[in-house]
């Protein structure tokens, strides 16, 4: 998955700006997960230097309380991505459907297609 098209990984320039481009998120394969974010539906990312991780109650507690996941810099580049154990089951359970649909969709592709009517009439007579 690429987030942020033309993102090269570098969270701030040298005047601190950001370099996180809200324009799509793009997943492969599907037209359907092109995900062209509203204004208000864009969430600020936490963006937290490496050495905070000293913390480890108060980033815990972050990282329930977030709905994002928190990027770690390290020398203003990103280093690693922290979440929340419901944060990542809810992704692992959006990429199996993703994966499934993957399947479902390169089965059809394949002609790997059973008429619905006929197996619904075999099954009748059984």
């Amino acid at each position: 998955m690429q987030l942020c098209p033309g993102f090269d990984g570098r969270f701030a320039d040298s005047a601190g700006r950001h370099n996180l481009s809200h324009k799509k998120v793009l997943t492969r394969g599907h037209n359907y997960d092109t995900i062209i974010p509203r204004r208000e539906m864009i969430a600020v990312p936490h963006i937290i230097p490496i050495r905070d991780l000293k913390k480890t109650s108060e980033l815990s507690q972050m990282c329930k309380n977030s709905a994002e996941p928190i990027f770690i810099t390290k020398n203003g580049y990103g280093d690693m991505v922290i979440m929340s154990m419901e944060m990542y089951e809810k992704l692992m359970l959006i990429h199996d459907v993703y994966s499934k649909l993957d399947e479902a969709e390169e089965q059809v592709r394949q002609g790997k297609t059973l008429d619905a009517d006929e197996d619904l009439k075999k099954m009748k007579q059984q």
